[in-house]
């Protein structure tokens, strides 16, 4: 028959192992010597376990408009981009929009010409890629622009300013141009005539 002794070593040994998943296995193994130990350090280092660091926010994406390095507006002395609504616009059988904002005076621009103008030239969404208003006027003959712009400055006169509403397919088409217009951009261009030549 078991001693009380044995008896009271059995019963610790089973104890002992049904405290396993709530102490650590160096505690379960001094269970025989103080049992109540064994709760107690378990409790003591669920306290002081240190909560997880709350998640950083990650950095706001840069716009696209900040991606595409666009030019500053105030370097555009005030000038700001507006699209306009469709119905503004005197639509050709090639896609292309014109808006006219002003008529100017002289004999109008035909194909071939050599014009001096002005431009501003925005995407969609608002970016200015383009202006001479950081440099010269460019002065060019009609044959040397995209189809786009070619067709927009036919007819106008000197002092004439308009806004061409440009599809990709008389632009930059798939391929885009640089690091800014991308493939089947729609371009928005601010013009003025300053001279027409022959």
């Amino acid at each position: 028959m078991p001693t009380n002794h044995s008896l009271t070593r059995g019963r610790l040994a089973l104890l002992a192992s049904f405290l396993a998943c709530a102490c650590s296995a160096q505690a379960a193994q001094e269970l025989a010597a103080s049992p109540e130990d064994c709760l107690l350090e378990n409790e003591s280092e669920s306290e002081t376990d240190p909560e997880p660091e709350a998640a950083e926010p990650e950095p706001e994406a840069p716009s696209a408009a900040e991606e595409r390095a666009c030019i500053d507006e105030q370097l555009l002395a005030g000038e700001s981009f507006e699209a306009g609504e469709p119905e503004d616009y005197d639509w050709r059988a090639s896609g292309l929009g014109i808006f006219v904002r002003a008529e100017g005076e002289g004999e109008p621009v035909a194909d071939g010409d050599l014009v001096t103008f002005a431009y501003t030239g925005y995407l969609l969404d608002g970016c200015a890629f383009d202006s001479t208003l950081l440099r010269e006027p460019i002065a060019m003959p009609l044959g040397g622009m995209i189809p786009g712009m070619r067709e927009g400055l036919i007819g106008m006169r000197v002092g004439g300013q308009r806004r061409l509403y440009i599809p990709p397919e008389l632009a930059y088409g798939e391929t885009g141009a640089g690091a800014v217009i991308g493939p089947n951009e729609v371009l928005v261009f601010e013009v003025e005539l300053l001279e027409k030549g022959s």
